[in-house]
């Protein structure tokens, strides 16, 4: 089972936080150019992989967080 949700971009700080606090220091990548800026946050706990997204294109900003059960073990790498 796969969560997206959608929510408003004044929230992301609070709802990152939140997660940092819970769950540690995330993997994190951004993407800058002309158009679009882009910054993801994934953390892998071992049983779920969490993704946040802050998208900005275009002037339009997005703050995306999903959920999906996790298909690789940390321990394993």
């Amino acid at each position: 089972m796969h969560l997206a949700y959608e929510f408003r971009i004044y929230d992301m700080t609070e709802f990152l936080e939140g997660l940092r606090a819970r769950l540690g220091p995330p993997l994190s990548t951004s993407f800058d150019d002309d158009t679009c800026n882009d910054q993801d946050w994934v953390w892998n706990t071992g049983d779920d992989l969490i993704t946040a997204g802050k998208q900005d294109f275009s002037g339009k900003q997005a703050f995306l967080i999903s959920h999906r059960p996790s298909g690789l073990r940390p321990e394993t790498l």
